[in-house]
């Protein structure tokens, strides 16, 4: 659909519209990387806390106004949408997303792959 409608393979067309605007460097997995859309992408930590801030940091515009995007209640204040569970508690957005840790036991550098 995202190649489709952009004219762009996948890995171009999120590079561009994603973590270029969000100034983070990140790169295919060479484990996962055939499964982008699932989890291929591989950062570092203060890589995927840039990411985070930029697109769900109080300052932005889905952590402003978290419920004014698609989701669904999960119930107890919790939700889903955009690719992520959030929970808003006296209008303070508070964003979780599904990421594993990765250290490699050369590098004492933690990598965040989203899964």
């Amino acid at each position: 659909m995202i190649e489709t409608a952009s004219g762009e393979d996948y890995e171009t067309a999120c590079q561009k519209r994603v973590f270029l605007p969000a100034d983070v460097m990140v790169h295919s997995s060479p484990q996962t990387g055939a499964f982008l859309p699932w989890g291929g992408w591989q950062m570092s930590v203060d890589e995927f806390t840039k990411f985070l801030n930029h697109w769900f940091g109080s300052d932005s515009d889905t952590g402003k106004a978290p419920l004014s995007y698609p989701n669904i209640a999960l119930g107890g204040g919790a939700y889903y949408g955009l690719g992520c569970f959030f929970a808003v508690f006296v209008m303070t957005p508070i964003f979780g997303i599904t990421a594993r840790s990765v250290f490699q036991k050369d590098n004492p550098t933690a990598a965040m792959r989203l899964a």
